[in-house]
C-alpha cells in the first residue's frame, strides 16, 4: 500500500489517535485509596461526544507570537472546540500517590498532581454541539452533558459577556470549575495553589485556541456556574476563556 495513499493516512491517524488517548497506568506507589470526588460529580448520564488532541498545530513561537485577545466571536465548530479543551486538559498517565489518592499527569502542572479542576464547555453556539453544558472526561477523552440547567449555563455566559464589555455573550466559553479539597487534602494552607493552576490551565486553552487560529479571550470571572460555598468538596468556577472564530479585527487586544 502506498504510504501517501489515503486508506495509509487513516490507518496512521487511528493509531496515533488510540496512543493519544490512551490513559496509561504506571504502578502505584501506595496502597489503593479513595480519588477526591471532583470531576465525574460535574457530569450526568448522557451520549458522550469523543474529543481528539490530534489536528492541526503550528510552531510554538508563531503561536504565542500571534497570541491576543479577542472579544467579538463568531461561532466555532464542535472539532475546534473538542480539540482545545483536548488539548489543555487530557489525562495521560494514572496512578496513586503514598497516600493512596489518586494522581494525574496532564499538559498543565498541578500541585502534588492532584487536578481539582475540570474544563466545562458551556455552549451557546457551536457547530454540531448542542447547547447548554459540557464537561471534559479527561480519562476517557470524551464532552459528558454535565448538571447544569440551561438556564445556569445561559446565566454564566451572560456574566462572562458582561465582563468582557460585550453586547451578546460569547458562542462559547470554557470555564474551569475547581474542586479545593482536591489540593487542601495534601496541602492545608494551599489555596492560592488552586488559583495560579487556574491561571496556567486557562492560559493553556487559550493557546490551545490561538494554535488552530480560534479567537479567544481569558475572563475574571468567578462563581457564575457554582455559588462559593464553606464546604470545600463542593465545585467553584474561578475563570474561563471565551472562545470563537475571529469577527472583527478592531475586536483583538
Amino acid at each position: 500500500m502506498n504510504d501517501a495513499s489515503p486508506a495509509a493516512r487513516r490507518t496512521r491517524l487511528a493509531a496515533a489517535l488510540t496512543q493519544a488517548h490512551q490513559v496509561r497506568p504506571i504502578i502505584p506507589s501506595g496502597p489503593p485509596g479513595p480519588a477526591p470526588a471532583c470531576g465525574s460529580q460535574l457530569w450526568q448520564d448522557g451520549t458522550p461526544i469523543p474529543v481528539t488532541d490530534i489536528g492541526p498545530t503550528a510552531p510554538f513561537a508563531s503561536t504565542i507570537a500571534r497570541r491576543r485577545s479577542t472579544r467579538l466571536l463568531g461561532p466555532p465548530s464542535r472539532s475546534q472546540v473538542g480539540l482545545v479543551v483536548a488539548r489543555a486538559g487530557l489525562t495521560h498517565q494514572n496512578a496513586r500517590d503514598a497516600a493512596g489518592v489518586a494522581v494525574a499527569q496532564r499538559r498543565a502542572p498541578s500541585a502534588g498532581a492532584r487536578h481539582p479542576l475540570t474544563l466545562v464547555v458551556l455552549a451557546r453556539d457551536v457547530v454540531g454541539l448542542p447547547p447548554g453544558g459540557w464537561a471534559l472526561d479527561p480519562d476517557a477523552a470524551v464532552l459528558r452533558p454535565s448538571v447544569h440547567a440551561p438556564g445556569a449555563v445561559d446565566h454564566a455566559l451572560a456574566q462572562i459577556g458582561d465582563a468582557l464589555h460585550i453586547s451578546d455573550p460569547p458562542p462559547a466559553a470554557v470555564v474551569a470549575v475547581g474542586c479545593p479539597s482536591a489540593t487542601l487534602s495534601r496541602y492545608s494552607g494551599g489555596i492560592s495553589l488552586l488559583w495560579r493552576e487556574v491561571g496556567a490551565l486557562l492560559m493553556l486553552v487559550h493557546l490551545a485556541a490561538t494554535d488552530i487560529g480560534l479567537g479567544s479571550c481569558l475572563v475574571g470571572t468567578c462563581a457564575v456556574l457554582h455559588p462559593v460555598t464553606d464546604d470545600s468538596s463542593a465545585p467553584v468556577d474561578l475563570g474561563a476563556v471565551a472562545l470563537g472564530t475571529t469577527a472583527h479585527p478592531s475586536a483583538i487586544t
